[in-house]
């Protein structure tokens, strides 16, 4: 979970590259989420297009207020 109150460009590529080292230091064997509150919309610049590949059955989901 992130809680967010600026923009931030590179949010989304350190939150997964953070997910990424967690997941293969501790061999988490189940399905995971990421979540980022955001202070204001206008602060999300939006979830790279990138990530779309990290699961073949799930696209990232943006979830607003």
């Amino acid at each position: 979970m992130e809680v967010q109150f600026q923009k931030d460009g590179d949010l989304y590529y350190r939150l997964m590259k953070e997910v990424f080292v967690y997941l293969g230091q501790n061999r988490w064997p189940h399905d995971w989420q990421a979540v980022v509150f955001w202070a204001k919309r206008s602060l999300d610049t939006g979830i790279p297009k990138c990530f779309n590949a990290t699961s073949p059955s799930r696209k990232p989901t943006l979830v607003l207020p």
